[in-house]
């Protein structure tokens, strides 16, 4: 499903529960004051009152992940937070649709085909695409997002689509494609079996 030949218009803005869990997930490592520390101050007061209800500006979440890496974490912490993120909406969103496709039959394909689906649920702008490289081999590409800067992110993403992925296989491959990528776009490989 390779992108549409409009133009992709930037993501904008970006849903409270992406922010909300984000923080909360570096709260529980106990970090939420050594982020509230690397955070610019102009956007502590909107980080601290964040809501998981609210559409919040995208120069708020690029603000969020610029602290995020001057944390300067472990790849192992950063992939923890990420699939967290990923567990945390497959609860949420297809707690009930991933019991059910499991049961008749569905493979990562069916969650990649809806990835733009999530993409609306969670951002407003950006697009995705995902081009099939075999029977069990996509390249999925985040475009218009801006967020993509962010090395955190990056990462943070990959082990969210893994975690979001894995229920519906034995195993999976996520690699990020770094040639493919730049300040707007992300993009993976991923295997499964």
């Amino acid at each position: 499903m390779p992108l549409p030949a409009q133009r992709i218009t930037p993501a904008t803005h970006v849903r409270g529960s992406v922010l909300c869990t984000s923080l909360g997930s570096l709260r529980k490592r106990g970090l939420g004051d050594r982020y509230y520390a690397v955070l610019d101050p102009r956007w502590e007061e909107a980080m601290r009152s964040m809501t998981a209800a609210v559409w919040a500006p995208l120069p708020l979440a690029v603000a969020h992940y610029e602290a995020c890496d001057r944390l300067q974490l472990s790849v192992e912490t950063i992939e923890s937070i990420g699939s967290e993120a990923g567990e945390m909406l497959n609860a949420a969103f297809v707690g009930v649709v991933v019991r059910v496709s499991r049961e008749m039959g569905a493979n990562p394909w069916t969650v990649l085909a809806n990835m733009p689906r999530l993409n609306d649920r969670l951002w407003r702008g950006g697009a995705f695409a995902v081009y099939k490289l075999g029977p069990k081999e996509a390249r999925l590409e985040w475009h218009g997002q801006p967020v993509a800067a962010s090395p955190y992110y990056r990462e943070a993403f990959g082990a969210f689509a893994s975690a979001v992925l894995k229920p519906f296989c034995r195993s999976l491959f996520v690699r990020q494609l770094p040639q493919t990528s730049d300040h707007t776009t992300i993009a993976y490989r991923v295997s499964w079996a």
